[in-house]
């Protein structure tokens, strides 16, 4: 408990909270599975929201729009570029 403490005042002195929010993340998978599987998820974490990496398992999904299909990420791609679809 006097480690947060410790914490929520580094914050009211402007660090970064996400900093934190890590390190309890990372103690909490590292309790209920192991060192190795907290590391893994750090790297996961790190590369889908710092780098944008895409997963390599991944879901697809098919739309249809008129008589065009599209998997889900060609058409949030194109959203991006081409109001029409918006």
């Amino acid at each position: 408990m006097a480690e947060i403490k410790l914490w929520m005042q580094e914050c009211e002195q402007g660090a970064n909270p996400r900093n934190y929010k890590v390190k309890l993340a990372q103690e909490i998978i590292e309790r209920f599975h192991n060192a190795d599987a907290a590391r893994k998820a750090l790297e996961n974490f790190e590369a889908r929201f710092q780098r944008g990496a895409i997963p390599d398992e991944m879901d697809e999904l098919e739309l249809k729009i008129g008589e065009q299909r599209l998997l889900y990420c060609e058409f949030i791609e194109r959203c991006r570029f081409n109001r029409k679809y918006v």
